[in-house]
């Protein structure tokens, strides 16, 4: 069943690329990823997907400045319009210490 609900879903969401599907990094349907649009945008990081820079989970954030997101590294994500992530969702909460 598995097999076929990605199946589904990548034939569906052009969004995604076979690497991320591949990886369980495409869950948006599980309450996992939601689509960017619905990011926080007050500068809080958060986990983002940007499928045409990396197959790996970004941190990042929205700058209310340039109106643009921003890598971990402060560098913008829209350059050109091709590195703009597609889907986000909250860090996770860090361990916790003895």
């Amino acid at each position: 069943m598995t097999e076929i609900v990605t199946s589904i879903h990548a034939s569906d969401c052009a969004l995604h690329n076979a690497p991320a599907l591949e990886s369980g990094l495409c869950d948006c349907g599980a309450g996992g990823w939601q689509p960017i649009e619905t990011a926080p945008r007050d500068g809080t990081p958060v986990l983002i997907m940007v499928p045409l820079l990396s197959n790996e989970p970004l941190i990042g954030c929205w700058n209310k400045v340039f109106c643009e997101w921003q890598d971990q590294w402060n560098d913008a994500l829209d350059e050109g319009g091709n590195e703009v992530p597609t889907h986000w969702q909250p860090l996770p909460e860090p361990p916790e210490t003895a």
